[in-house]
Formats: structure tokens, sequence, C-alpha cells
């Protein structure tokens, strides 16, 4: 795994005078509790995280926190630093949310306890651990400084399984200290990075993790075995796995996890709609065959395979989508990242913005 700490390495080294949009810096939003007239700093820390945990409005008169955030398209990456507080993710929360990420937090100093399903789990300096916001929890953290990785799922269906396994529990082994070095070593290069970086960080977080969860897959295998999964996720898993299928759609979707349409479209109600969330999950895996650079099959090809039968109407829905044409992705190697022109005015917005 040296190599992708190599590769990230080298990725930065990539000259800044090239005129190519690709080689625009990352654009850094940065939130912090000081100087915020008319209201209390663990007032406003409160409701800018409202949308992901309820915070305990205790009024806390020395409470300072801070964030550095980047959006990588399919990840987003946060650099935080927060006094001692007590929040939860609540079962009502989730609910009426449509943010289930995974977050992947190193702890670079401070002391966090988080209790789930009538467990505990003590977060040390050093240690690395992921949670799922899919699932309840409540914690209590010291002043501390951690790096956040909030990966959708979406973008990593491919790992599911393992990460939901891996809730509340510390990453340990071997890899464990080579995805440590890895986060520190993009925190700190985060402020050079450009958008041709994006598809560097992304396949190294992904591979580190594969490896990383592939060497404890058997314990996670166990663990995952109580965990109720939710009908959302059920038809996620199954419409990842069949999008190839020329009868892929609602009906087939129904009968595969036993659910009625009614339940279906209500639990894709959010996402936009059953039928929506699988075009917009076909285009994504043709965007990803069409820029392989390994992959030479002709486009129409490519779009056939994930059932886009009529060539037109496949170019306008992947005009729609990305922003660019089949052939400029193919050209021009893009990679499906187009970030906002204005910020995203909430947290949630931040998160979500690639699926709304």
């Amino acid at each position: 795994m040296v190599k992708y700490l190599r590769l990230m390495s080298d990725s930065y080294k990539t000259a800044k005078a090239d005129a190519s949009p690709r080689s625009e810096f990352l654009r850094k939003d940065f939130v912090s509790t000081v100087a915020r007239s008319g209201v209390t700093p663990i007032d406003y820390w409160a409701e800018l995280l409202s949308p992901v945990v309820e915070i305990e409005r205790t009024p806390r008169p020395e409470f300072k926190a801070c964030a550095r955030a980047y959006d990588l398209g399919r990840l987003h990456h946060v650099s935080l630093s927060t006094g001692a507080l007590r929040y939860q993710r609540s079962a009502s929360l989730i609910q009426g949310s449509d943010i289930d990420h995974w977050v992947l937090t190193l702890r670079r100093s401070g002391t966090e306890v988080t209790r789930y399903d009538g467990s505990q789990l003590e977060s040390t300096a050093g240690t690395l651990d992921i949670r799922s916001l899919a699932a309840p929890f409540s914690a209590s953290t010291s002043r501390s400084r951690s790096i956040m990785l909030f990966l959708s799922r979406d973008n990593f269906a491919s790992l599911a399984s393992c990460l939901d396994a891996a809730n509340n529990r510390p990453l340990t082994g071997s890899m464990q200290g080579i995805i440590r070095e890895f986060l520190f070593s993009l925190d700190e290069r985060m402020e050079s990075a450009t958008l041709e970086d994006v598809p560097v960080i992304v396949n190294s977080v992904t591979t580190l993790l594969r490896a990383a969860l592939e060497l404890s897959r058997e314990t996670l295998e166990e663990a995952a075995a109580p965990i109720a999964t939710s009908l959302l996720e059920r038809a996620r898993r199954y419409i990842h796995a069949n999008l190839r299928s020329a009868d892929l759609g609602p009906g087939e979707v129904c009968k595969a996890i036993g659910i009625s349409r009614r339940q279906l479209y209500y639990v894709f109600e959010k996402l936009g709609g059953v039928a929506t969330y699988i075009r917009r999950r076909r285009l994504i895996a043709c965007h990803d065959a069409i820029v392989d650079a390994a992959d030479h099959r002709l486009i129409s090809t490519i779009a056939y395979d994930y059932g886009f039968t009529n060539a037109p109407q496949f170019s306008r829905n992947f005009l729609s989508e990305f922003g660019y044409s089949p052939t400029e992705a193919r050209d021009f190697r893009h990679y499906g990242y187009r970030p906002l022109q204005q910020r995203p005015a909430t947290l949630r917005e931040w998160l979500m913005q690639f699926r709304d």
C-alpha cells in the first residue's frame, strides 16, 4: 500500500501553472464559532450540525470550535477542532434524514466515548474508527482534534456490508498504521490539492479501506449477522448488483426483496424516486467505465451494457448529469466532479449536493 502514499505525494507535484480547469485548487470551506455576534458559540455550533447530530446546548462560555472542509465529490474531508460537548444522533433524527454516510475518524487529540446498542466505544489520540450515520448513538467528547472522511453509501456501495459491520469499531491490524499515515499526509496537503488530484485521493481511500476491511472480513461478517438491514439499504444493494440487468426496474426490485411498490416508492422518495435513482447509478457506472483508461470499448457499447439503448438519449442524460458529453469525458478523462460555484448554505447541502 506504500505505492498509494507515494502516488498521493507525487500527485501534489502537479504544476499549478497549467491552465486546465482541473488544475484549479479545491475550494476550502471554513467555519468557526469565533466572532459570531448575536448567538452563543454552542448554539451556533449546534445549529450548524443539526442535520447530522443533536448537540446538548448546556451553556459553555469557554466553548470554541472550527472546521476546515473540502468537498471531494465522492467523499468529504473535514479537519475538526472542538471543545468538550455531548451530542447524539437519535432514531427520530435518522428517520427524517437523508444523510446516512459512514464517517471514518482519526482522532488527533482528546477522548470521545460513544454509546450504542448497550455498548460503548472509547476513542483516544491515534485511534481510527468507523461510524454509521444510519444507526443511532450518543457521545461525549473532551476538547479534541480529528480528521474525518464522510463516505456516501452510494459511492462506496461495494464496501457497504463491511462498513456497516465495522460500525463503532476501531480499525486494527497492519493496515491501521498505513491508513493513519495516509490521512495525516492528506490533511497536510489539502491546501495545495487541485481538482486533478480528486480521483487519486478517492481511489486511494477506497483501496486502503478495502484492504483493511478484507483483512478483518471474518470478524466483521460475524458482527454483521445481528444487524438489521433497512429496506432502503437492501434495495440499494440489489440495484447496485444488477445495474446491467435489462429487467432492472421497480417491479423487479420489489420482487427481489419482497416489498410492495408503495413501500419501495416511499423509501426512495427522499432520493428522487426509484426510477431516477436507477438511472443515475447507471449513468455513474457508465461514466466510470468511459474514463477508465483500461476500458477500450465503444461508448455506445458501454451505454448499451447498462441499459441505454438509445444513443442520443444517453448522451443527453449524460450531459445533464455531469455537465459534459460522454466523448468529452473520455477525451479529457473527466471524473464526474463538479464543484459548486457557490458555497453550500447548510451542512446537509454540503454532504448531499451530488444527489440533489
